[in-house]
């Protein structure tokens, strides 16, 4: 039963880092994904809550008693690989996805995305080294899962992230492909989102609107739209 909770909180996870990361990094995930995420954990756990009767999620199941403690040692069949395969596929989509956003964010931002990856990371390692047989029976995957979350919840606490107003100018401004100015009233440019910056790759918080020729010409303009020329 301990080694099937194991699996059921897994499964779950899953589902929750890929929720996680759409709202985190502003991940386009669409239904057909989380349908078919339910479709292989369904397998999954059925799979092994019934291991006992057959063998497509472990090929042989024997308890171990040396050691420091009693323990199940098994052969990995095909459902227990479709996790995996399931799981490493998750985790990379989301680092390199947190890769490509990175340089794209504001420092708060980056730093959020820093502790993401290390904890993701040290999951993947975990499960690579695993996968190589170097554990023999025993099963690190509590204490891997244990720090990826740590890192998590920092990346959330530390730098509030659902409370922060940064992150939500980030996630409202800082995604898209148009450019924001807010100028005050004496024509001053308090705030530029990235989109502006790539168009506008000399633009400065404190700059006067009169400085920059480009804007000008924008602002004279009855559209008032600014066009980057590839």
């Amino acid at each position: 039963n301990g080694l099937a909770v194991q699996y059921f909180g897994q499964c779950g996870f899953l589902v929750a880092l890929l929720w996680f990361a759409q709202e985190f990094i502003n991940l386009k995930v669409s239904r057909q994904v989380y349908i078919g995420q339910a479709i292989v954990n369904t397998v999954v756990m059925i799979g092994v809550m019934t291991a006992e009767w057959h063998r497509l999620f472990y090929t042989s199941m024997v308890i171990e008693t040396g050691g420091m403690y009693n323990r199940i040692s098994c052969t990995d069949g095909i459902i227990w690989w479709l996790h995996y395969v399931h799981f490493f596929l998750v985790f990379t989509v989301v680092i390199v996805c947190c890769l490509k956003k990175y340089h794209k964010s504001n420092q708060i931002q980056k730093k959020r995305i820093k502790y993401i990856v290390t904890g993701l990371g040290v999951m993947m390692i975990e499960l690579v080294m695993k996968a190589t047989g170097i554990f023999g029976s025993y099963n690190p995957v509590s204490i891997a899962l244990t720090f990826t979350m740590f890192c998590m919840m920092m990346a959330l606490v530390k730098y509030g992230y659902f409370a922060s107003l940064d992150a939500a100018m980030d996630n409202a401004l800082n995604h898209g492909k148009e450019g924001l100015l807010i100028m005050d009233a004496a024509d001053t440019i308090v705030f530029y989102n990235q989109r502006a910056k790539v168009l506008l790759p000399g633009i400065e918080k404190g700059d006067m609107l009169e400085e920059h020729a480009e804007i000008m010409d924008v602002l004279k303009m009855d559209h008032h739209t600014c066009r980057l020329r590839e």
